[in-house]
C-alpha cells in the first residue's frame, strides 16, 4: 500500500517568519506511540482455545501468529529502530565525523538507485502487512456469528464495561511534548500491555485491554491504576466469572476483533498514524533535497538539531501488566 503524503497547509492568519520552523520531533514521536500502542497490544492477542483447540482452524490459527509476530517485528525491529532511529543515529554520526555534504545526507534517507526514501517505503510495506490482518477479521467474524446460544445481554454488558475501561485507562495515556522534551534529559516511552487477570486453567488466554504509553526518564513498569478503574475491574471481573462457555468464547473473540478492529480497517488509528509519519518524514527529505545554496546555513543546522531531538526519545520493549481487581 503507498501512504500519500499530504501538503501542509499554512494558517490563514500565521504571521510570516524569516526562521524556518524546526523539523518535526513531537509529531513522529506520537505518531510512533500510537503505532506501537495499538500493534503491541494486537500482537498479545492470542486467539482462545476454541480456535487454537480445534484442527478445523489450525491454519488459521498458525497463519494469524504469524500474521502477529512479522507485523510486530516489521514496526519495532524494522521501522522504528532500522529505519527512524537509525536514520537519526546516522545522520548525528555524519555530523560529529565532520561530514558536511548535502549529497551525504540524500543518499543516507534516500539511498541511489532507489526513487522513494528509506523511512517512506518502510511505512508503505508496514501498511501493508497491517492490512494484510483484514483476512483474520473477516475469519473470526464469521467464526462469531456462527456460533450460536451466547447470552446477547451479558455480551452487551460485558462490552459496555470494555469500553469504559479503555477510555479510563485512554486517560492515562501520555504524549511527548516539546515541554517534556525540553526538561526530560531523555524521553524514554514505555508502552504498557495491559491484561486482566481473569484467566483460568480452561481459559488460559489473558484478555489485553489496551496498550498504553507512559513516558519518563526511564522505563515505567507498571500504571497507577486509579479507584476508578478499580471499580469497572471488580465490575468486569464479575461479569467475566458469570459468562457461560459459549457465552465466554464469543467474548473472547470479540475482544480480539476490537482490537484488530483499531489496527487492520482502512480508517484505523494506525493506519492514520502512518500516514503522518509519512507526510513528517517528507518534510525532512525536502530539507536535505532542499536548495544547495542554503544547505551549510540552513538545511543542515536544522537537520542536525532534528537527529540530536529525535535520539533523546527512546522506546523500549513494552513490558506487560496483568492486574488484579483487589
Amino acid at each position: 500500500m503507498n501512504l500519500v503524503t499530504t501538503p501542509r497547509r499554512t494558517p490563514r492568519h500565521a504571521v510570516a517568519s524569516h526562521l524556518p520552523a524546526p523539523l518535526p520531533v513531537i509529531d513522529i514521536g506520537n505518531n510512533l506511540i500510537v503505532c506501537c500502542g495499538y500493534l503491541a497490544a494486537v500482537e498479545s492477542a492470542s486467539l482462545p482455545s476454541l480456535i487454537t483447540g480445534d484442527p478445523q482452524y489450525s491454519g488459521l490459527a498458525t497463519a494469524y501468529a504469524d500474521w502477529q509476530t512479522s507485523a510486530w517485528e516489521q514496526f519495532f525491529v524494522g521501522l522504528l529502530n532500522a529505519g527512524v532511529m537509525a536514520q537519526a543515529e546516522e545522520v548525528s554520526n555524519l555530523v560529529s565525523a565532520g561530514v558536511t555534504e548535502q549529497s551525504a545526507f540524500q543518499s543516507l534517507f534516500t539511498p541511489a538507485g532507489s526513487s522513494v526514501p528509506t523511512v517512506i517505503s518502510l511505512c508503505d510495506d508496514m501498511a501493508s502487512q497491517v492490512l494484510a490482518g483484514e483476512t483474520y477479521v473477516q475469519q473470526l467474524t464469521s467464526i462469531v456469528q456462527n456460533i450460536q446460544g451466547a447470552d446477547e445481554a451479558k455480551l452487551a454488558q460485558l462490552n459496555g464495561l470494555v469500553n469504559q475501561l479503555n477510555a479510563q485507562f485512554d486517560a492515562l495515556e501520555e504524549q511527548l511534548t516539546e515541554k517534556a522534551l525540553d526538561n526530560s534529559k531523555e524521553a524514554v516511552v514505555t508502552v504498557i500491555k495491559v491484561g486482566i487477570a481473569v484467566a483460568t486453567e480452561e481459559d488460559p488466554v489473558e484478555p489485553i485491554i489496551d496498550g498504553i504509553a507512559q513516558i519518563a526518564e526511564d522505563i515505567v513498569e507498571e500504571l497507577v491504576l486509579t479507584r476508578e478503574i478499580q471499580q469497572t475491574l471488580l465490575a468486569l471481573e464479575a461479569a467475566w466469572t458469570e459468562l457461560d462457555e459459549v457465552t465466554l468464547q464469543v467474548a473472547q473473540l470479540n475482544l480480539i476483533l476490537q482490537r484488530l478492529n483499531l489496527v487492520v480497517s482502512d480508517s484505523s488509528d494506525t493506519l492514520n498514524a502512518l500516514n503522518g509519519l509519512v507526510n513528517d518524514w517528507q518534510v525532512i527529505v525536502d530539507t536535505v533535497n532542499g536548495s544547495p545554496s542554503h544547505w551549510n546555513d540552513a538545511g543542515l543546522p536544522r537537520l542536525t538539531e532534528w537527529a540530536s531531538r529525535l535520539l533523546r526519545i527512546s522506546f523500549p520493549s513494552p513490558v506487560t501488566q496483568i492486574i488484579q481487581s483487589s
